[in-house]
């Protein structure tokens, strides 16, 4: 049965998105939020994961490269996932 995974990224952004990228091998299915900046880090895991399709939005206005999500949205979002994995 596949399941919906969220992953919650605050810092440790690289370690985090190279962890999402691993969950997409079960063919589940994924999502990634960042919940804070995230500068450089994890660029070339930000860049497959778009490959593969795996949305990624954000609740920070700092990471404007990515889809804004308010943080009400965000607490409804979580609801409809399986699993949310905080990290």
């Amino acid at each position: 049965m596949t399941k919906r995974i969220l992953v919650v990224i605050g810092d440790r952004a690289e370690e985090a998105l190279r962890m999402a990228l691993g969950l997409t091998l079960a063919d589940d299915v994924v999502e990634v939020c960042l919940t804070a900046p995230r500068g450089d880090e994890g660029e070339e895991h930000l860049e497959l994961l778009r490959d593969i399709d795996v949305p990624v939005w954000t609740i920070d206005q700092a990471n404007s490269d990515l889809p804004l999500v308010e943080r009400d949205d965000m607490a409804r979002r979580l609801a409809e996932f399986d699993h949310v994995i905080p990290y």
